[in-house]
């Protein structure tokens, strides 16, 4: 009998073991998936209860295993092992939740293109029912304007036809009115003033909108000379330009090529040919520059002129190099019969990224000035002032250069004269001023032997601002700044 229960007893031993090893086994196989969580979460799934009811399945399975060691180390003890099934059912039902809502989402996100229609839809449905009354508004208003705009159209129409009409019977008019004695009068002034009196022009007879030159007898002029002939095609050219080609008055844009019109002129023909070709220039300048006209109209869009008159060429471009974006300056060479075109433009100065214009032919006075603005050293700058103040102050302005110095180093010392920080008076200026004018000095009173004592120490900035000064106070300012070419 005792043999019956030992084995018997090791029978249930191992049986007991058997069913721990198999409820930890599958406890693990149930608990391991459900404790692994994944990190990226949908934002509404709420984790908290999920962990609360695994940590209360991790209590019981741990709570039912203590105990099963205990029966298995004291067969006797009587165990009563808690159900997992409620605890299991109700993370199932929490699980459940979870996927409802991740399906929920995932459903919103396949129906996104449809929502987004639906969304646009209804959004444009609301600005339609909240701005009703403006559409409604907009739409009464467009129909008035529509209707207004179409009058408009029409009237527009009738006008334009009004126009063309009108614009015929003026031409019509104008063939019977148009008269040429305007022109003749202006070309006989201009001959009267330009000293040509022994002929002028008038109207041919029986021959209208025809002129010819006459004598003072009022016989038809022959054996003019080659100025004559120059300057009245000149004077012709001239009112062409200004006027027009045609019976119906219409002044119309023009490009204006002029080749040498001064060729076997006198002075007094230059002069007065220079005048009106300045006349056109300036009428050209006003295509390109926002300013008070000095003569009225744009009609010459572009104005070409070539000459080989060195005289002519400084009449006409004494004030042109300065406008460096829209006056040009070009050289025609020729040699062995081959001729060759330059642009004259030089780097500025001042701004060494832009050009300037430089003028191919000038006189020796103009030569001084480019020579003041590039010389760098003291003395030759000091003896260029000296040349410039000398030429214009004394030849061309007939000061007397006692009377020039008084005027500039009496009358405007104080000008010259600066105050310093500590109350002492800085009287460089006033020195320079005093050593620029003492050159000329002797000039006036006849001591000149060609030899003028300059410091090379002498500060150039200084030697500047102050022959400026000289030409502010003499009220030459304008001429010093057309000289420098600033605007």
């Amino acid at each position: 009998i005792k043999a019956c229960f030992d084995a018997q007893y090791q029978s249930d031993t191992i049986a007991l073991k058997d069913f721990y090893d198999t409820y930890k086994q599958k406890a693990n196989e149930i608990f391991a998936p459900l404790q692994s969580v994944p990190q990226d979460l949908y934002h509404e799934i709420e984790i908290v209860p999920y962990n609360d009811k695994l940590a209360a399945l991790k209590g019981i399975i741990s709570s039912n295993l203590q105990q099963i060691s205990e029966k298995i180390a004291d067969p006797s003890t009587i165990i009563n092992i808690d159900d997992t099934e409620p605890t299991l059912k109700e993370l199932n039902d929490i699980i459940n939740g979870f996927n409802k809502l991740i399906s929920e989402n995932n459903a919103v996100i396949a129906a996104k293109p449809k929502k987004q229609a639906e969304c646009k839809i209804s959004v444009w449905e609301l600005l339609a029912f909240t701005v009703k009354d403006e559409i409604n508004r907009y739409n009464t208003s467009k129909t008035a304007l529509e209707k207004e705009i179409n009058a408009f159209s029409t009237q527009i129409t009738a006008n334009k036809n009004a126009v063309q009409r009108i614009t015929g019977e003026i031409s019509d008019l104008n063939r019977q009115i148009v008269s040429t004695k305007a022109t003749i009068d202006s070309v006989n002034t201009l001959l009267r003033d330009s000293g040509f009196q022994g002929f002028s022009i008038r109207e041919k007879v029986g021959t209208p909108n025809v002129y010819e030159v006459i004598r003072p007898n009022g016989s038809t002029a022959e054996n003019l000379s080659e100025g004559e002939r120059n300057f009245i095609a000149f004077l012709y050219f001239y009112h062409l330009v200004r006027g027009s080609e045609t019976a119906d008055g219409g002044l119309r844009d023009k490009i204006v090529v002029i080749d040498d019109p001064v060729s076997s002129m006198d002075s007094s023909s230059l002069f007065i040919v220079s005048a009106l070709v300045r006349e056109m220039i300036d009428i050209c300048h006003n295509n390109a520059e926002e300013r008070v006209p000095i003569v009225q109209g744009n009609f010459i869009k572009q104005i070409f002129i070539l000459t080989h008159n060195a005289y002519f060429h400084r009449e006409i471009t004494y004030n042109q190099v300065k406008y460096y974006q829209y006056v040009s300056f070009y050289l025609i060479c020729k040699v062995d019969n081959k001729s060759s075109i330059r642009l004259c433009e030089r780097q500025n100065p001042d701004i060494p990224t832009e050009k300037i214009n430089v003028n191919p032919v000038q006189n020796s006075y103009a030569a001084l000035w480019d020579e003041y603005k590039e010389v760098t050293p003291a003395i030759p700058l000091m003896n260029v002032i000296r040349r410039i103040l000398e030429y214009y102050f004394l030849q061309l302005c007939g000061y007397d250069g006692a009377i020039l110095r008084k005027r500039i180093l009496m009358d405007h010392k104080d000008n010259f004269i600066t105050h310093k920080e500590d109350g002492s008076e800085d009287t460089t200026q006033y020195q320079m001023a005093s050593a620029m004018l003492s050159y000329i000095s002797a000039n006036s009173i006849g001591i000149n032997d060609g030899m003028n004592y300059v410091d090379d120490c002498i500060d150039v900035v200084q030697s500047r601002e102050t022959f400026e000064m000289i030409f502010t106070f003499m009220n030459q300012e304008q001429h010093y700044k057309m000289m420098m070419g600033i605007k």
